[in-house]
């Protein structure tokens, strides 16, 4: 650490003894990681209390799943629930969050908790979404310090991305597993690359790993595809004859049967009471992509041409249904806007109100450049993974399975209205995402003063934008400025 880093100004030392809160960059890091936090729990709060959840993604077979689950004791059937081929985790955890919840609640509107989506009776599953989310960006946080940690930039950037990520917010909002799965994935991919970077495999960290991807799998079968990267990136890592050293090889066993322990009851009852494998729409998809005239779903599209094509209208008409199944266009759109219509404005108008369209129209300007600066530094991510430091192997190659498996059902399963591109699908992969932000920004930060200055500014201005979208109100024509 320089002189110029480790020191606060004169003339601010002399008088107020600033040293004691130590360098000023740290000092700063720790600020912005504070204030970023704050504004996962007060953005999640206003839209857990203003949200409401019959608008969210497959907010009704959601809510079915969680009562059939608490009410009636068992797992929904598929015409109880379009979710029943998903595992019960989250919606275990959410249900009882909104038992809870309606105990508190629940004076708002004299409802019972039923799958009839009375918002107050949700209202615990919303606030247990925003501790998903607080504890994901802590992730986040442990991976930018694993990764970098002597680079405060990258641990303040990263987390900053990520609580400003508008499909985070949007998801937060919402009765969805996705919430869970993509804390699963950031704590295990967070204490796995401690475990490399350190070299030291201690079992607590360990347990921890096991839990994560337990529990991931219990909740959405994407998990295949996190699981499938970490043990990828574990393969480079090894490669390292330090790490392979001392890699335990009989505790990652141990972890292994464990996980396989943990997904047994679900595989058990796919197979027993549906008579259905655990996995049985992958391998029909799988099926699928090698006989692609052969139709998978009753609705599905014959024509896959326009799913590699880019549209200009994601910035001037950035909604449905423009661009439909233009996976690139689709998916940025659903990132830092709302093609679909669940948040911003209603997915059954002909267009947004004029209010909406602005904000969706800036939303799109908004995210080029944040965007851009992720992809550059997962990039530096992977080079690093295949150069210089094999034990961010699975870090770097997890976007890789997470975003290609999203885009693999996607394209295989094509719909004819483009809802199955949901970003929400790729969100296991928002943390690595947001540390590829941390790293670029902290690479450009380091050419120059004028550089630093103008993304801290750039970005500050880019934060209370993205607030007008994030803090929900535009869909009932209450902007929040």
């Amino acid at each position: 650490m320089s002189a110029a880093d480790s020191q606060w100004p004169a003339w601010l030392r002399r008088h107020t003894g600033v040293e004691l809160l130590g360098p000023p960059r740290l000092f700063f890091a720790w600020l912005t990681i504070a204030l970023s936090l704050l504004m996962i729990v007060y953005v999640g709060a206003w839209n857990a209390a203003k949200y409401p959840i019959v608008l969210g993604y497959d907010a009704q077979p959601n809510a079915a799943y969680a009562h059939f689950l608490l009410d009636k004791h068992r797992l929904p059937t598929p015409d109880e629930s379009g979710e029943s081929n998903q595992p019960p985790a989250y919606y275990f955890f959410a249900g009882v969050a909104s038992r809870a919840g309606h105990e508190i609640f629940g004076w708002l509107e004299a409802r019972p908790f039923t799958a009839q989506l009375p918002e107050a009776s949700y209202r615990g599953a919303q606030i247990l979404n925003v501790v998903l989310v607080f504890l994901t960006a802590l992730c986040v946080l442990w991976l930018a310090r694993g990764v970098a940690p002597d680079r405060p930039w990258v641990w303040a950037a990263s987390v900053g991305f990520f609580a400003f990520l508008p499909v985070v917010s949007k998801v937060e909002a919402m009765f969805h597993p996705e919430n869970l799965n993509m804390l699963c994935s950031a704590a295990a991919i967070a204490s796995l690359t401690h475990m490399f970077v350190r070299r030291r495999f201690r079992l607590r960290l360990m347990i921890l790993f096991g839990l994560a991807v337990g529990i991931g799998l219990a909740t959405r079968l994407s998990m295949i595809f996190v699981i499938t990267a970490l043990i990828v990136g574990s393969g480079i890592a090894i490669t390292d004859p330090r790490i392979r050293r001392l890699f335990p090889w009989k505790r990652v066993a141990v972890v292994a049967a464990a996980v396989v322990l943990l997904a047994t009851p679900w595989v058990a009852y796919r197979a027993i009471v549906q008579h259905s494998g655990p996995f049985n729409q992958t391998s029909e998809l799988i099926r699928a992509a090698l006989n692609p005239r052969q139709h998978l779903l009753a609705d599905k599209v014959t024509s896959h041409a326009q799913f590699f094509d880019l549209s200009p209208k994601v910035f001037t008409e950035p909604w449905r249904s423009n661009f439909k199944n233009q996976a690139a266009s689709e998916t940025y759109v659903e990132i830092w806007g709302d093609w679909l219509g669940a948040f911003a404005w209603s997915g059954y108008s002909p267009a947004p109100s004029p209010a909406a369209q602005r904000i969706l129209k800036d939303q799109s300007y908004i995210g080029v450049l944040p965007t851009a600066l992720a992809i550059l530094g997962w990039f530096v991510l992977l080079w690093l993974a295949f150069t210089r430091r094999p034990e961010l192997g699975p870090v770097a190659v997890l976007p890789i399975f997470a975003v290609g498996g999203y885009l693999f059902r996607s394209y295989v399963a094509l719909s004819h209205d483009g809802d199955l591109l949901k970003a929400a699908y790729a969100l296991n992969s928002a943390p690595v995402w947001a540390l590829g932000f941390g790293v670029a920004t902290a690479w450009l930060a380091t050419r120059s003063r004028l550089a630093r200055y103008g993304m801290v500014a750039l970005f500050v201005i880019f934060a209370v934008l993205e607030l007008r979208f994030t803090m929900y109100g535009i869909r009932d024509q209450v902007p929040i400025f």
